[in-house]
């Protein structure tokens, strides 16, 4: 992993984008702690489709929508 100051990594960040879609990590530090990670994305996880998602959330008790409808008729009385 590669360490940079904030002033290096402002100064070199073009050199150090490159470096990191090559593979490496870049490690930033403020006054020599650690603040920030610049790693490649790379392909990343295959997104789900959104039916998929849908379906493997469950749901229970009654709909929000419900609720919120009981809500308000509570209130005006």
């Amino acid at each position: 992993m590669i360490k940079a100051s904030v002033r290096e990594a402002k100064a070199r960040f073009s050199s150090l984008l490159d470096m990191v879609e090559k593979g490496e990590e870049v490690l930033i530090l403020r006054r020599g702690r650690p603040v920030a990670v610049i790693k490649s994305v790379g392909e990343g996880a295959p997104l789900t489709s959104m039916r998929a998602l849908r379906e493997s959330i469950s749901v229970k008790g009654e709909p929000a929508s419900k609720a919120v409808v009981g809500m308000r008729e509570d209130y005006r009385y």
